[in-house]
Order: C-alpha cells, then sequence, then structure tokens
C-alpha cells in the first residue's frame, strides 16, 4: 500500500524529482513516471482492486503523454537503464546525482524522466517510460547546485563524457539499456577562501528579438548549467535557480571563462575578467535551435528502403517523417532549402533493419518550401516538405 500525493510541488524526499506527483510506501518517496507539467488538483481511485489512479488540474502533460486536465495512470510499461560513472583514471565516483533527461521539442520544457543515486560508481534508473524517445543521461554532484566553495570533484557531465549537451549520447528507451557508463569531467582544486574575495553571478534569457514583453523583457531560461573555468581546468558549476540565476562566490582576481549550455539551445562561452568588483550582471542570450529526434517504430525487416511524406504538411514548427532501411547500412535524412543548400541533418548513423520515425522541428527556419532526402545503400529518395509560420 501506498501514500499517493499530488500538488504543485516539484521535488519531494531528498530531492527526487516528481514533477507534482509522488507515492510513498512508508520508508522511501518514489516518482510515478514523468508527472504533470502543471498542477495536479484531485486523486481517485474507484476502489481497492482498481489498479488504475486518475489525476485532474491544470496541466496539459501527463507522464510525458499529451492530454488535457485529466489522466489515467495504471500498470506502467518501463525499462531500466544502468551503468558505471567513472574518473578519468578508472577510479570509481563514489556518489552522485544521475538524470534521465527528455526535452519536449516544441515547448522546450525539460523533463526529469527518471533519477538516480549513484552507489560505489554505478547506478540503475529503474523506471523509464518504454518508448521514450531522445534521452540524455547527466550525472549532477550531490549537491546539485554547485559554487566554488562547494567540496565536489567532478562537474555536471553528459554521457559519454562532455558538457556540451549537442556532444551527448542519445538513448532510445525500446529496451533495456546497460552499459551506459560515463567519464566524469574533473574539477579543479577547490577554492580555499581568497582575500578579497570575489563574486561572479548572472541570469540566463532566451533571446529573443525584440523581447516578447517590453516590461517583463526577455524570459528566462531554467535548467542552465554555467560552468567557471580558470586557465585549463573548470573550477566551478551552478544550475539556475527558479529566478534562472547562477552564482559564484568567493573567487579570486583573474581572468575566467563562462560556459552556458542548455539542451535545446546554442551554447555560449565568454572570457569574464574579474578585478576587486563584484559582477553580478554577467547575463547570457541564448538563441534556439532545431532539435531532432528518431525512434524505431518497428523492427520488422521491410521489404525495400523507402521515405514516406512527412506529416503534418504543411507544418508550424514540428513535423515528423518515417522512413525504412530494408538492411543494416549507413544512413542519411537530411533537409535541404529550395536553393539546394543543407538545413540540418536528422540522421547521420548505421542503422539496423526497420521502421523508423523523425522529429523536425524548424525553429528557427523561414516559412517555404524545403526538400528532405533519405539516403542508404545506394538508396536515395527526395521528397517535398512546406513550412508555413
Amino acid at each position: 500500500n501506498s501514500l499517493i500525493v499530488g500538488g504543485n510541488f516539484r521535488k519531494t524526499g531528498t530531492g527526487l524529482f516528481v514533477d507534482r506527483i509522488t507515492s510513498w510506501n512508508g520508508s522511501t518517496w518514489s516518482r510515478l513516471l514523468t508527472g504533470h507539467n502543471d498542477h495536479v488538483y484531485a486523486l481517485y481511485t474507484s476502489n481497492s482492486t482498481d489498479t488504475m489512479l486518475y489525476t485532474g488540474g491544470e496541466f496539459t502533460t501527463a507522464g510525458g503523454k499529451w492530454c488535457y486536465f485529466a489522466a489515467r495512470w495504471g500498470n506502467v510499461n518501463t525499462v531500466t537503464v544502468s551503468g558505471t560513472v567513472r574518473y578519468p583514471n578508472n577510479d570509481p565516483v563514489l556518489s552522485g546525482k544521475i538524470r534521465i533527461i527528455r526535452m519536449d521539442v516544441v515547448t522546450k520544457e525539460l523533463i526529469f524522466v527518471d533519477s538516480a543515486l549513484v552507489v560505489n560508481g554505478n547506478y540503475i534508473l529503474n523506471r523509464v517510460p518504454r518508448g521514450d524517445t531522445t534521452l540524455r543521461v547527466m550525472i549532477f554532484p550531490d549537491d546539485e547546485l554547485l559554487d566554488a566553495g562547494a567540496e565536489t570533484t567532478y562537474v555536471p557531465t553528459y554521457y559519454p563524457s562532455t558538457i556540451q549537451w549537442i556532444q551527448a549520447g542519445v538513448l532510445y528507451a525500446n529496451t533495456n539499456l546497460t552499459n551506459i557508463n560515463i567519464n566524469v569531467i574533473p574539477r579543479g582544486p577547490a577554492f580555499a577562501g581568497y582575500n578579497p574575495a570575489v563574486n561572479l553571478g548572472g541570469f540566463a534569457y532566451l533571446n529573443i528579438l525584440p523581447p516578447a514583453n517590453i516590461i517583463t523583457g526577455f524570459p528566462f531560461l531554467n535548467g542552465t548549467v554555467v560552468y567557471l573555468k580558470k586557465d585549463t581546468s573548470y573550477i566551478a558549476a551552478d544550475v539556475t535557480d527558479d529566478n534562472q540565476q547562477y552564482s559564484f562566490t568567493g573567487l579570486q582576481a583573474g581572468i575566467y571563462s563562462l560556459t552556458v549550455q542548455r539542451i535545446g539551445y546554442e551554447t555560449e562561452t565568454r572570457q569574464v575578467t574579474l578585478g576587486t568588483i563584484n559582477q553580478d550582471t554577467v547575463n547570457f542570450y541564448l538563441d534556439t535551435i532545431n532539435v531532432i529526434g528518431i525512434i524505431n517504430i518497428s523492427t520488422n525487416i521491410p521489404d525495400n528502403f523507402s521515405l514516406k511524406q512527412n506529416y503534418p504538411n504543411p507544418f508550424n514548427p514540428q513535423t515528423k517523417i518515417r522512413f525504412a532501411v530494408k538492411k543494416a547500412s549507413f544512413t542519411e535524412l537530411k533537409v535541404f532549402d529550395i536553393l539546394g543548400r543543407e538545413v540540418e541533418t536528422l540522421v547521420s548513423e548505421n542503422l539496423k533493419p526497420g521502421e523508423y520515425e523523425a522529429d523536425f522541428t524548424a525553429g528557427r527556419l523561414t516559412s517555404g518550401v524545403y526538400f528532405y532526402r533519405l539516403t542508404s545503400d545506394g538508396y536515395s529518395e527526395t521528397r517535398k516538405m512546406v513550412l508555413v509560420k
């Protein structure tokens, strides 16, 4: 028997991300899939033998699925993701928090699909919804929100070993996944407390010209990770807080490098020179980029290679493209503008036989006619699609 709780909270227990719904079994809190993207006001089960949980509220997604203020939860079809976490010298990372992250390609909201603690260099995520697509795995030190004085030995790192989300390995949760191993990016020597000490901080914004609201200005970006580097070593990292502000305290005067990255947005790096005066307005304005994903929708071996018409078409800004691969081969799916210039590579990898579906979000492209071309093992086909904004 478990206690099910819903509301407007994002975390519970010892920092477990639950997205407004969670269960308590008498000793620990647990996630229910990926939660809800807004308030949960009502919970209901019809009787003691009903395995379904019904929820109502202001949400429009629940468990990673689109819905309309109401959702039903039943027996969950999940897979596990597991692996090791090690330093470059192969020593195990003894502690930390693993998160598996998905971004909604339309709203760009970050969805924390599951989380787990690292124990002696190992982790296992037990409740990853089967079929979830374009997942990225990231490890955070225990305190999650870091500052220059935190006693940590590595900075937040994406699988397999990068701070850049665009370079991170992408997972497709069609089956249990093992050996998803991460080599963390080490952190340089911790600060000893300089005198005089200088503070550095600022905000991360979505770059919209002109600003969406002339009064409130540029919209904030949550979930932005800011890395602080001095010389050749990362010495600290921070995740933007509820006000989308980052901060580093206790710094020595000198030259630093700040790298700001967030899934779905351009990464920006800037050099900052600190003197003896605090700098708390080093702000970043990040541009969106096109985000893609691909899923294997059938492992049946097709009779032929094929490329389907995208749907919807016309589209704004997201569309889906289905294609079939007859045999294992290197496959590319690319998008071109009307002048024949390549504007996006959706697929460029070795694929097994099967049917696939690729998501394409044309966030920064202008309205017009575009072409997409599939090439694989000598097969080539091109189709036309129309973007209308």
